[in-house]
């Protein structure tokens, strides 16, 4: 970052000290209810416009989903971001829009000479593209399997998405009239985008390798946009909360066909120095020191399993003062001490639920529609949101899943 600010400094001298430019550009940051970052966004946009005034650059246009949506429920899936843009005069008085994450930054000389080489009048977007190498579940196999189509490119957002106000017009208007025809369930929302895109609009993703990310090491002094990855440090702002092995209680679902197979896995890796778990089963098993709640034992859902176990945490007095629960799994891994580090960058006196992010209905009805955590990779609870559900959330069956009860 030190270094774009010397080459800005130069450069500006030379060329922008005589005029002042109009922004074309708008930037819209993916957010959520957490002051960790809003803290980033906050120290990114004030690097923006320190570079833009190097550059004699105005009126750049600065909006987060919390601002452009009336319920940011669903944000995370593009769609609404785009229609909320398209449809408020407010929002899209801008040529160019860059969606970024909190902890994206971007190098605004390189970004202003990008767009000044792309046709405006041209519907399509730019990005960092991959593509899956291998079958991928959440992309239900696409690419490799029975109906033949061949793996596609799709953009990592997390180095930011670019756009022209006409692309998001375009999809806008296909989004109002095809809505119906959408899937029910978004899992990876990056992916879904493009294929709608693709399927609907034949418009594909441009993959440009000056979206980069920090790793991209090769390449960082011609980024246009670096992501960097977290680090959850005590000395970052928004960081701080007090998360250990002493406050944190880690329920793992489980059940007896499982126990000498996938138990011995968890003891002897990521629960091996564990202050504090509970094994929970169908079953007392000696061996494991498992814990059996009285319900019977299902091959999908497990509403019930996972209510009991917030129950056990939230009635139990030993658990009183401890901040988090942390639900997963018998097959799933856990980097405790990274875990540890992130929760520390979360207030546990909100009523918050942490977890990889999916959702039910968003591109039909966002007043209907909800995210929830997916169980598969854990869920974390506050003690207040660990409360709240034990109070208020029922299961309609023993059956029911899970996290989508929670998410609703």
């Amino acid at each position: 970052m030190n270094l774009w600010f010397l080459l800005l400094s130069f450069y500006s001298l030379d060329v922008y000290c005589d005029k002042i430019i109009d922004s074309r550009i708008g930037y819209v940051f993916f957010s959520q209810d957490w002051e960790y970052e809003d803290r980033k966004i906050d120290r990114t946009i004030r690097n923006i416009k320190e570079q833009e005034s190097l550059l004699n650059i105005n009126n750049s246009l600065f909006l987060t989903t919390k601002d452009i949506l009336k319920d940011p429920n669903g944000y995370w899936t593009i769609f609404p971001i785009l229609t909320a843009i398209s449809s408020n005069p407010n929002f899209s008085t801008k040529e160019w829009y860059l969606l970024l994450e909190p902890s994206t930054t971007v190098n605004i000389q390189f970004l202003n000479n990008f767009i000044e080489s792309k046709d405006i009048n041209k519907s399509t977007y730019y990005g960092k593209a991959v593509i899956d190498t291998h079958p991928v579940i959440i992309h239900h196999y696409y690419g490799y399997d029975t109906s033949h189509h061949k793996p596609m490119y799709y953009p990592l957002t997390a180095s930011g998405l670019l756009m022209n106000i006409n692309f998001i017009k375009v999809v806008a208007e296909n989004l109002r009239l095809l809505s119906g025809e959408l899937s029910d369930f978004n899992i990876d929302a990056k992916f879904e985008f493009t294929k709608f895109l693709m399927d609907r609009l034949k418009i594909g993703i441009i993959d440009d390798e000056r979206f980069c990310f920090d790793s991209d090491r090769h390449n960082l002094g011609k980024c246009i946009t670096i992501h960097k990855i977290p680090l959850y440090g005590k000395e970052e702002e928004g960081c701080g909360y007090e998360v250990d092995g002493n406050n944190v209680f880690f329920g793992v679902k489980t059940f007896s066909g499982y126990h000498n197979k996938r138990l011995p896995v968890i003891l002897g890796t990521w629960a091996e120095n564990v202050e504090n778990i509970g094994l929970f089963s169908d079953e007392n098993d000696s061996k494991y020191s498992t814990i059996k709640l009285d319900i019977p034992n299902t091959s999908k859902g497990h509403c019930e399993k996972t209510m009991r176990i917030i129950r056990y945490f939230v009635e139990d007095k030993k658990f009183h003062l401890f901040k988090w629960l942390v639900i997963g799994d018998d097959d799933t891994l856990f980097n405790v001490n990274r875990l540890y580090k992130m929760l520390s960058c979360i207030n546990y006196n909100n009523p918050v639920v942490v977890g990889e992010r999916y959702g039910f209905g968003h591109l039909k009805n966002l007043k209907l529609s909800y995210d929830y955590p997916t169980g598969g990779s854990g869920m974390f609870f506050s003690r207040n949101a660990a409360k709240i559900l034990a109070e208020k959330c029922f299961c309609p069956s023993h059956s029911t899943p899970d996290d989508m009860i929670i998410g609703n």
